[in-house]
């Protein structure tokens, strides 16, 4: 009946299979990380709406549920062996939610991705009965995965339920999805289908660093609907649960056929045992691919950690960088109007700073100890960087600060800190397509506030490297790229000398630029002359009205002109 209530329907099933293999985004060959998968039993990249049907093997407990679920298959790193190792999933659930008789069923060979990157609060981790970090080392990769012990880590992900009536897919897999605001679908997706959720349970998750195989710690996942569109109407029109949330014992089980009967809300030990009962045989992977997937040194795929969702910002703690001392004369030293002393403007003195979405870490991490004077190490022999001959006219060196909240480099041994400046170099470098060069100017060790200079041989390389620093520093300071420390917490960049657009010829002055530098410079000459002028007719004022006492050595006129335009101020004029 229409209106009847909120329905819910919970779902169980155990893991069919870990292999690399997208049959959304990749369906014409591996993918680009590996995958966990529960449902019915098709993993091959060209997987159809078709074979979905035609499955034989379900490792879920609903006969009517032909559909696929699979998300980034979850790590644990260890930073001593550097090993990759597959965390063991306990058991997996889908729910289903809508309201009777308003909602419409998935059409056949519908497919989605729900993806925390893009909304986060989408995503929840409840770690129950919580015990000690590992060795009492509270470090991760990440802010989603805890660093202590939980007897029980559920880990969930809802999916948008706003279709636009329309596709079964979109080119991005998302866009023609969106999710519901006050319970009120959007315009452009006016079509309300059942609300989905993926929820994962780990038992005994023995905290430590951990993360998702696509490096990050945000969890997304992805639909393959194998329901028949019949079928499922049916029930979205018919039951009704009085149920409107992910609840634990809410089934729909007249309607549907359950393999662990009877359905009651059952402790998790009873219902995992209940679904191993049917499982269909082992799927066989090894006919997609034979790569090691465990106890590996490198995500399959080779894909770089990143840092995934963080708290709400607080104020950055990166130091504002000390502007250059400026002559600031008394009134008895100068006679120049203060309207007319050059200025420094402020974008000159301040550096542009690249939004960061790395946040500082929850309570639950230590925090590096500040000390009292921060101690900065020597910078190289040089005042500037070597640039490589071979980066060409575009290898002016670009400086960077990198904040690493979560490191305390003055706590390092000598081989620590040369092991962190050298995979700290190594990790820029190999997001840098083109030869680059990489020079630490110094680091300061209270904060870890390591100041570096880049030279790039290209713009192009500049600007895809500026690209990753400014929506996701962690995604090039991760193991994946031989750093093997927390990522910074956030970059600035301090100066950058611009890099040629144009052939060497086309750099070359015109006529009417020289002539533009000329009367430029003589209106400079000419202001000059005349604040000097202004100047002297004032000081000859102040002596008739204070003569200088005789024993005093006489006092040499406009003197105090050269104190605000000392060779500093004019280069900033």
């Amino acid at each position: 009946a229409a209106g009847a209530g909120a329905t819910s329907v919970k779902i169980d099933y155990l893991t069919m299979a870990m292999v690399r293999t997208d049959p959304i985004v990749s369906p014409s060959g591996l993918s680009g990380h590996l995958h966990t998968f529960f449902g019915v039993t098709e993993a091959a990249p060209e997987t159809t709406y078709e074979d979905l049907r035609a499955a034989t093997g379900n490792t879920g407990n609903v006969v009517e549920n032909k559909s696929l679920y699979w998300y980034p298959t979850i790590y644990r790193y260890d930073p001593k062996t550097k090993l990759y190792t597959i965390a063991d999933i306990w058991f997996s659930s889908s729910y289903y939610i809508w309201q009777t008789g308003e909602a419409t069923a998935f059409p056949n060979g519908f497919k989605m991705i729900a993806d925390a990157a893009q909304h986060p609060d989408k995503q929840k981790a409840d770690c129950s009965g919580a015990g000690e970090c590992p060795n009492g080392n509270c470090t991760t990769l990440n802010d989603y995965f805890p660093p202590t012990f939980c007897s029980e880590l559920e880990l969930s992900l809802q999916f948008p339920e706003c279709w636009d009536g329309v596709s079964l897919d979109s080119p991005d897999h998302r866009s023609h999805m969106a999710y519901a605001v006050n319970d009120v679908c959007p315009g452009s997706h006016p079509v309300k289908v059942p609300r989905l959720f993926t929820f994962t349970r780990l038992k005994n998750y023995p905290g430590g660093q951990h993360l998702f195989s696509d490096g990050t710690g945000f969890f997304h996942a992805d639909y393959f609907s194998g329901w028949n569109v019949t079928e499922l109407q049916f029930l979205l029109d018919t039951c009704s649960t009085y149920s409107e949330a992910p609840n634990p014992d809410s089934f729909c089980e007249d309607y549907l056929t359950f393999r662990d009967l009877p359905k009651v809300q059952k402790e998790d030990d009873v219902l995992v045992a209940g679904l191993q009962e049917f499982q269909p045989p082992s799927f066989d992977t090894s006919t997609i691919t034979t790569e090691a997937i465990d106890n590996v040194a490198a995500l399959p795929g080779s894909t770089a950690p990143t840092l995934g969702p963080t708290p709400a910002p607080t104020p950055d703690p990166t130091p504002t960088p000390t502007q250059r001392p400026t002559p600031n004369p008394s009134a008895t030293e100068t006679c120049m109007p203060t309207s007319a002393q050059p200025t420094m403007s402020p974008s000159s003195t301040q550096p542009t700073r690249i939004p960061s979405t790395a946040q500082p870490p929850p309570s639950i991490r230590p925090t590096p100890q500040p000390t009292a004077d921060p101690t900065v190490t020597p910078a190289p022999s040089s005042s500037e960087p070597t640039v490589q001959p071979s980066l060409g006219p575009s290898a002016d060196p670009v400086r960077y600060v990198f904040v690493f909240g979560k490191v305390s480099y003055a706590d390092f041994e000598q081989n620590e800190r040369t092991k962190f400046e050298e995979e700290f170099k190594a990790a820029l470098k190999s997001q840098i397509k083109d030869p680059a060069d990489v020079q630490i100017r110094s680091i300061q060790t209270g904060s870890t506030v390591v100041e570096a200079d880049i030279s790039f041989s290209s713009e192009s390389s500049r600007v895809t490297l500026q690209d990753m620093l400014e929506d996701r520093p962690d995604s090039v300071f991760n193991p994946g790229n031989g750093f093997n420390f927390p990522p910074p917490d956030s970059v600035q960049v301090l100066s950058q000398s611009e890099a040629p657009t144009s052939s060497p010829s086309d750099t070359k002055l015109s006529t009417a630029g020289i002539v533009g530098i000329a009367v430029a410079g003589a209106a400079v000459l000419v202001l000059l002359v005349s604040l000097a002028g202004w100047c002297y007719l004032k000081q000859q004022k102040v002596d008739q009205k204070n003569p200088e006492p005789d024993d005093k050595p006489p006092k040499i006129e406009g003197k105090s002109l050269s104190a605000p335009l000392s060779h500093k101020a004019v280069e900033r004029v």
